[in-house]
């Protein structure tokens, strides 16, 4: 039991001995932790309680979770 603890022990110092603090002093333009990045588009939240959702045929803009519709098929998917 303190052949394995002790092993523990030493192979976590080992893995966090090979982390470091560091942090680059310059980010890339295109990265988002960067100042000069374009600002991502705002999400929409709550649109599912201020409006119905689409009909099919009708624009799913705002609805991104929705399911594309289905192709359409004829008869049922199981009928011989």
């Amino acid at each position: 039991m303190r052949i394995r603890t002790l092993s523990l022990l030493i192979a976590t110092t080992v893995a966090l001995a090979g982390c470091t603090r560091s942090f680059p002093s310059t980010l890339p333009s295109t990265s988002a932790a960067s100042a000069q990045a374009p600002e991502g588009t705002p999400a929409v939240v709550g649109l599912a309680l201020r409006e119905e959702p689409p009909l099919p045929g009708e624009s799913m803009d705002g609805w991104e979770a929705l399911e594309p519709p289905a192709p359409a098929r004829g008869g049922h998917v199981h009928a011989h």
